[in-house]
């Protein structure tokens, strides 16, 4: 009599099954990678932004340190601020559209507001250019869906 040897071996019906919960693997891994990937987008964008933003804020600082007396300032409003700095050269920070300029020069871009607030040697806020001895600088940065605020107080040498 033949005896019959018992193959080893995957049924059909195994192979499928397996295929299938490979691809339910794969399919649900690579989603987790997609929104891995995605996250590290948006937040290296963000730190670029705040990183331009902060920058931008600097050389406004810089500048805005540098006014000799207010009689250098020849426009002092919430949204833009016109001086002459120590080397006599006329500087005005404001928006245009979206861009932090100074003078005609694009500082940054993405920025939602400029605000410029004016207070006197008690804290008090001015709009008289003669009372003003530091401003508050604040941008409101705009990237995606998400926005930050940079806010610093300037005491310029020439105001005290």
């Amino acid at each position: 009599m033949f005896k019959h040897k018992k193959q080893s071996g995957f049924t059909l019906l195994e192979l499928v099954i397996v295929i299938i919960i490979v691809g339910i693997v794969v399919v649900g891994s690579s989603e987790l990678l997609l929104y891995g990937f995605k996250g590290f987008a948006i937040g290296k964008q963000q730190v670029e932004a705040n990183w331009q933003g902060q920058v931008s804020l600097e050389r406004m600082v810089r500048d805005l340190r540098a006014i000799r007396s207010s009689s250098s300032i020849s426009q002092a409003t919430a949204n833009a601020i016109t001086f002459t700095d120590i080397d006599g050269e006329s500087i005005q920070y404001h928006l245009t559209g979206q861009q932090l300029m100074r003078n005609t020069r694009v500082l940054s871009d993405d920025i939602q507001s400029l605000t410029f607030s004016y207070y006197d040697e008690d804290g008090n806020s001015t709009v008289t250019i003669n009372n003003i001895r530091y401003i508050v600088v604040a941008l409101q940065i705009m990237n995606g869906s998400s926005s930050f605020i940079l806010t610093t107080a300037v005491y310029p040498w020439g105001l005290k």
